[in-house]
């Protein structure tokens, strides 16, 4: 199957509608970050079909965790993954990438003006030198839960929850084992990515007490 009809199957198995120029612009981001990974190297998948399930698909998999998102931010954003997919998907959402490497942040800038996402900006910056707040973070492959969990006490709002895209629950036992449970709640649920035989999960982190 070729991208279209991946994102077709997997967009009805997730109960997601997706419209024509969002389908277009997910092929767009596709081909404009595999040209670009030749030289830059950001993501170890090259071949099309596995990049639209283990990236595309993956990132849209968790789409009823940011129905409610205005203003979130992807840390480490890399080549665009959460947030651009996530941006495709929630054109009235502010979507922040924030990539601390000159080189990434630039391709970064470079996809999002030749797919002409208006909602996207990108960040070369640390995350903790950024003076927005966002009432959703999200990362994939980004760090532990607990550095996450830093973060969204940074440069959250005061109900914002981090959205932390995980594999294995092994894993996220571990993680969350290190975590100051005093602070913050964490919520694990097992997520079904179509078209992939992997274990996938999704934690959000939220603020205990929060407003204080």
């Amino acid at each position: 199957m070729n991208t279209d009809e991946l994102l077709t199957q997997a967009s009805a198995a997730l109960s997601l509608s997706l419209d024509d120029r969002q389908c277009s612009l997910f092929g767009a981001y596709q081909r404009a970050l595999l040209s670009i990974n030749e030289s830059l190297n950001l993501t170890a998948t090259t071949d099309d079909t596995e990049f639209t399930v283990r990236h595309i698909i993956d990132s849209i998999a968790a789409h009823r965790y940011f129905t409610a998102s205005r203003a979130i931010l992807d840390v480490g954003s890399g080549g665009g993954l959460p947030g651009i997919p996530l941006a495709i998907l929630f054109p009235q959402a502010r979507v922040t990438l924030c990539e601390s490497k000159a080189k990434k942040a630039n391709a970064l800038s470079s996809m999002v003006r030749e797919l002409s996402l208006s909602n996207v900006h990108v960040a070369h910056s640390n995350v903790f030198e950024l003076r927005d707040r966002f009432d959703t973070i999200t990362a994939r492959a980004f760090g532990e839960l607990s550095k996450l969990a830093d973060i969204l006490h940074r440069v959250g709002t005061a109900k914002a929850r981090a959205v932390c895209y995980k594999g294995k629950r092994e894993t996220i036992d571990g993680e969350m084992a290190k975590m100051n449970g005093s602070l913050y709640t964490a919520v694990v649920d097992a997520v079904t990515v179509p078209f992939l035989a992997e274990e996938r999960h999704i934690v959000v982190l939220t603020k205990r007490h929060q407003g204080h």
